[in-house]
């Protein structure tokens, strides 16, 4: 008996050290895993402070451009405005497109066959600076009938009399484009020239949405003998229509307009600013590579210096706008000293906008955001359209984009469709059913590709 209980003893002792162990690895184990759900925690909370903080930041240079802009010299504010460019000689990277008009234009003017031109590209590509160039070198002699679009057109009549008004035809009681066909048909020489611009605004991505647009190309392509026409579509639209009516995309010939790569970026940049006479300097960074500081380092003179540095900082621009010109002008704008006292312009360090909350927007506002992008301008209305939304969830949504200053509202045009060239959009005091909204030009590089990123364009 006593024998079984030294055993039984020991068999319980034994348990209870082998039982205290195991608790004692537990312990271990869960204060391991919650060190790691705290420091998970911890930078979780950290990063999206970090994330908080560079929205507001790139919220902030929006919302007080005006104020960067109004203390440049006049002569700045000119150079870089956010405006179409009106000089040629200010056009980088378009030679090529010019010259396809060009080559096109001379075709027509032999009397040869041509399609209507149409210009396409990102938005901020520079299809109006174009069309602007165009009217002061290959159409200098001419006087071209314009039109610009800037509300949806979307019955026939409207747009039959918007065109007989901009090339001064008599559109009869009951305007229609085959009225206007059987006008210019009967005409004998070949003398007009026709711009018109943002045709995407013929355009809704809805039920017999693409029926207005596709009666214009029909017009287009049969008038193009004694018209030359000269029109365009911003790149979103375009392939939306190759997508969806590639035989009607394909009664335009189109000129596609891309992004500046790095090379001209500089060149758009230097160009402007060398027009204002004033000497640069290129600030070190205190963030660059070993190998650029070794360079930097082994440069024997101050120019093979600035050489270097100015190398880094236009690497970085073109990074932080992916070549779009307006928001390239903003960080440019934002990294140059006007208000130190030397003989020279310091060109501080670049520290790019972060854009990338917009990445993480919800399905509504990212679908949205394609539609303006799509369609250049929506009301609340339209975007019921599109979307098929109610009116309170179209609001809801478009108030959320202003709130981010991701979108404004485009100033109503005069009663002929058109709007000035210094017309800018406006910013937003409260969202309506009769307003029309689009992008801000500045943020449609950030906005396309967060939603590149999203698989959504």
């Amino acid at each position: 008996l006593r024998a079984r209980a030294e055993h039984a003893w020991r068999q319980t002792q034994a348990g209870a050290v082998a039982l205290v162990k195991r608790l004692q690895q537990i312990a271990r184990l869960g204060r391991r895993q919650a060190e790691q759900l705290i420091t998970a925690g911890r930078t979780a909370a950290g990063l999206a402070a970090e994330n908080e903080r560079d929205r507001l930041e790139a919220l902030d240079a929006l919302a007080h451009l005006d104020a960067l802009r109004a203390r440049l010299p006049l002569v700045y504010r000119r150079l870089f405005s956010f405006q179409p460019v009106g000089d040629p000689l200010l056009l980088e990277q378009r030679d090529t497109a010019l010259e396809a008009v060009r080559t096109a234009y001379q075709r027509w003017t032999d009397g040869q066959l041509t399609s209507a031109i149409l210009l396409t590209g990102p938005p901020g590509s520079g299809r109006t600076s174009v069309l602007m160039a165009l009217r002061r070198t290959l159409f200098s002699d001419a006087s071209p009938a314009t039109l610009v679009l800037t509300r949806r057109i979307e019955n026939e009549p409207e747009l039959a009399a918007l065109i007989a008004q901009a090339l001064d035809l008599d559109p009869g009681p009951e305007p229609s484009l085959n009225r206007l066909e059987e006008i210019l048909q009967a005409e004998s020489e070949r003398h007009r020239i026709g711009l018109i611009e943002n045709l995407e605004h013929l355009l809704l991505r809805a039920p017999s949405g693409s029926d207005l647009y596709e009666r214009m190309a029909v017009f287009l392509s049969r008038t193009d003998g004694v018209v030359f026409w000269v029109t365009t579509m911003v790149e979103p639209a375009w392939h939306f229509l190759l997508r969806t009516e590639p035989q009607i995309a394909a009664l335009s010939q189109p000129i596609v307009l891309q992004a500046l790569d790095r090379a001209g970026l500089e060149a758009a940049v230097m160009k402007r600013h060398m027009r204002s006479g004033l000497p640069l300097v290129f600030a070190e960074p205190t963030d660059l590579q070993p190998l650029t500081r070794r360079r930097l380092q082994r440069a024997e003179t101050e120019d093979a210096q600035q050489t270097i540095l100015r190398e880094v900082f236009f690497d970085r621009l073109f990074r932080a706008s992916g070549g779009h010109l307006q928001l390239a002008f903003l960080h440019w704008l934002r990294t140059i000293d006007f208000e130190a006292v030397t003989d020279r312009l310091t060109v501080n360090p670049l520290h790019a906008l972060d854009f990338s909350f917009i990445e993480r927007f919800d399905l509504v506002r990212s679908f949205t955001l394609k539609a303006l992008l799509q369609h250049g301008s929506l009301t609340l209305p339209e975007h019921d359209r599109v979307l098929r939304t109610t009116r309170e969830e179209s609001f809801l949504v478009f108030e959320a984009l202003a709130n981010e200053l991701l979108i404004e509202q485009i100033v109503k045009p005069s009663g002929d469709g058109a709007m000035s060239r210094d017309t800018v959009g406006a910013p937003i005091a409260s969202i309506t059913p009769t307003d029309r909204y689009r992008i801000r030009p500045l943020v449609v590089n950030p906005v396309t590709e967060a939603l590149r990123a999203k698989n959504m364009l």
